[in-house]
């Protein structure tokens, strides 16, 4: 009975893995969303965003997921966060599970939510 569109919308777009001011992303409990375009790449709880986004701005983080069909640019990947433990009193891994479920996220493992 969750809405995905209803946390989207919380969501802030923090900019592309090449500009983003690790400053302003927060030392809190979140989800972070990793998007090409309009596409989902990846989508996850994370108990602390600044050291996740940190570690996605590092060179060798993408590459374990480049292959001879897709390499990442981290010009056009983009990152959002939502900052917090719950979301309309529901606990963010019930929404993280939504997200992956609607999402479909390219290296997230298939889930049922």
């Amino acid at each position: 009975s969750l809405k995905a569109p209803s946390i989207q919308k919380m969501f802030s777009d923090i900019g592309t893995i090449h500009n983003i001011d690790i400053s302003s992303v927060p030392s809190a409990e979140g989800i972070i969303e990793l998007l090409e375009a309009d596409r989902h790449l990846y989508i996850s709880r994370i108990t602390d965003l600044h050291a996740s986004v940190e570690q996605i701005q590092s060179p060798s983080s993408l590459a374990f997921m480049a292959n001879d069909f897709w390499r990442p640019n981290p010009d056009t990947l983009s990152i959002r966060i939502f900052q917090g433990d719950k979301y309309l009193k529901v606990p963010i891994r019930q929404w993280q599970l939504k997200l992956i479920s609607e999402n479909k996220p390219v290296f997230n493992y298939p889930i049922a939510a």
